[in-house]
């Protein structure tokens, strides 16, 4: 680091927020950092594709909505496991 950086610049480059290098580096209010501090900057992941979670039975996108009764038996099953 050098005189005049700063979290937000030095997370620029690879792209990653400043508030990530503050948090893997301890960094707490006033977020001051000193020329020559070495710092952890975390590896930016690319995670995966999202897969969303099936669709309870009975529910699909496409179909004909069902009816609150149905829909409120669905959640009360789901929430209870």
């Amino acid at each position: 680091m050098e005189s005049g950086d700063s979290l937000a610049g030095i997370g620029t480059k690879p792209g990653i927020r400043w508030e990530l290098i503050a948090q893997a580096n301890k960094i707490t209010a006033p977020l001051v950092i000193k020329p020559g501090q070495k710092l952890t900057i975390l590896a930016k992941t690319t995670g995966g594709a999202y897969t969303p979670p099936p669709f309870p039975n009975g529910l699909a996108p496409g179909r004909s909505s069902p009816s609150a009764k149905g829909l409120q038996q669905v959640l009360k099953v789901r929430t209870a496991a």
